[in-house]
């Protein structure tokens, strides 16, 4: 492949790009499907090809193939260069010049993802299913779909760089739905998921799963309707908090978002330009982070698709808008250089601006110490529906696991608490941070058409204070 990529990138060249770029994937994957413990859906296969993009005066020509011959990938650099040449675009692309890398990346994963034998793939999950059924049996639908993938990828481009990754990711979503016909529904969605092998199902997911399915028995069992509104000091925990960072911080930091390209997709962004380095849009303690190097995290990676080093971007710092998620395309728009935000899902997809594992840097406190803190309040510990609008600043969740506070106490256990507050209000009122960081994993949509990229969310727990609840 190396050979044929070298000539694809002097084809376009000579051709007239001022620069060429080729992505190389090899992606073999296997999925389940199991419903109640019972097998419904597998499914393997392989992803195979090449995605080839041309800058030609100013503007991007992107094509791609799954016939790796010579004749069909320069008919596919032909077909980029005459997508570019024939763009026209009011501001021209001028991206920065990067330096040449050549590095190999790999990830060895204990236990292959794609290589377990699938007998024990199922009776792994049947005993899952069974150790749930166990301890309620109104947890009457017990859904997991998994996702695992083995994927090596080559990166070329025409200053010179060429860089490799290999790494397994695994993805496991659940779905666990209890009902009693006297009381009510209640759901739980959770996803683990990581660039590791089969070794994620260690003894930390069983547990949690465990304590999941023995939440959901004590809702139905003894939660109640949240009696009193009015105004409450709020903790939530880091399961909400992480998703508030990239829903309310990751989304509308990417600077291709700011500008429009999202706006009939996606949508827009309460975040401007003139906002970096300038606005205070949070309290002197809260900082978030996009990190790409978070070894077997569900968004790690050493170089971005457009070849550029990842690193840690500190996207709120102090409290202040501090930097924005960018490509090399986007940086260009505003004399920078790219930060190393570019991910595609595919070969057969461009690179987009993208969040790898954005989360709320630690603080302090305790969660003893939070508790402690709040005369009159409520625990939010899970949800089971939020959303957001296509700005990213007004916000809401609904809380699943939930208790009130009072004096500094944990009380009686509630549910279906509403939690609507706007991002400029969550981030400037927030009087405690704690220092449990904890992760979890998601998958995150974006584009057209739609690319879902593995990604991590973190936060410790998090109190805000004065939140109105109606």
């Amino acid at each position: 492949m190396e050979d044929l990529i070298y000539k694809a990138i002097d084809f376009a060249v000579r051709e007239g790009a001022v620069f060429s770029e080729v992505r190389y994937q090899d992606l073999k994957h296997v999925s389940y499907y199991f419903i109640n413990g019972r097998l419904r859906g597998y499914e393997t296969g392989k992803i195979k090809g090449i995605g080839i993009r041309v800058l030609v005066d100013g503007s991007f020509g992107f094509a791609s193939t799954n016939i790796l011959t010579e004749s069909e990938i320069l008919n596919t650099c032909r077909k980029a260069l005459k997508i570019a040449k024939n763009t026209k675009i009011k501001s021209k692309i001028n991206i920065e010049r990067q330096r040449a890398y050549h590095d190999t990346c790999i990830v060895k994963p204990k236990e292959a993802p794609t290589e377990k034998d699938k007998e024990d793939v199922v009776k792994n999950f049947k005993d899952f299913d069974n150790t749930i059924s166990e301890i309620d049996s109104r947890i009457a639908l017990r859904l997991f779909s998994i996702n695992a993938n083995e994927e090596f990828k080559l990166y070329m481009n025409s200053e010179g760089s060429k860089i490799e990754h290999k790494a397994p990711y695994i993805m496991i979503h659940r779905l666990l739905t209890a009902f009693d016909s006297q009381k009510t529904v209640v759901q739980r969605a959770k996803s683990t998921g990581g660039k590791q092998g089969w070794e994620i199902m260690n003894d930390e997911f069983i547990e949690d799963l465990e304590r999941d399915s023995k939440i959901l028995s004590k809702i139905l069992n003894e939660a109640k309707p949240l009696k009193e509104k009015g105004t409450y000091d709020v903790v939530i925990d880091s399961e909400i908090a992480a998703l508030s960072s990239h829903e309310a911080c990751g989304h509308p930091f990417e600077l291709d978002r700011i500008m429009g390209r999202e706006a009939a997709q996606g949508g827009l962004s309460y975040a401007r330009i003139d906002m970096l380095g300038n606005e205070k849009i949070g309290v002197d303690e809260l900082n978030i982070i996009d990190e790409p190097l978070i070894e077997k995290s569900s968004g790690y990676y050493v170089y971005d698709d457009e070849g550029v080093p990842a690193r840690k971007k500190y996207l709120i710092k102090n409290g202040y808008v501090n930097e924005f998620l960018m490509n090399r395309e986007y940086a260009s728009y505003i004399s920078a250089k790219s930060n190393g935000s570019a991910r595609a899902s595919f070969y057969f997809n461009e690179p987009l601006i993208r969040m790898s594992n954005t989360y709320i840097e630690k603080g302090d406190y305790s969660v003893e110490e939070i508790i402690e803190s709040v005369k009159k309040g409520i625990y939010i510990k899970s949800y089971m529906e939020w959303n957001i609008d296509d700005t990213r600043w007004n916000q809401k969740y609904v809380g699943l696991e939930c208790y009130i506070i009072e004096n500094g106490k944990i009380g009686e256990m509630v549910t279906n608490v509403p939690l609507e507050i706007t991002t400029g209000f969550y981030f400037k009122n927030i009087t405690a941070i704690g220092k449990d960081l904890k992760f979890y994993a998601g998958t995150c949509g974006k584009g057209d058409p739609m690319q879902g990229i593995p990604v991590w969310f973190g936060a410790p727990t998090i109190k805000i204070s004065n939140v109105v609840i109606r």
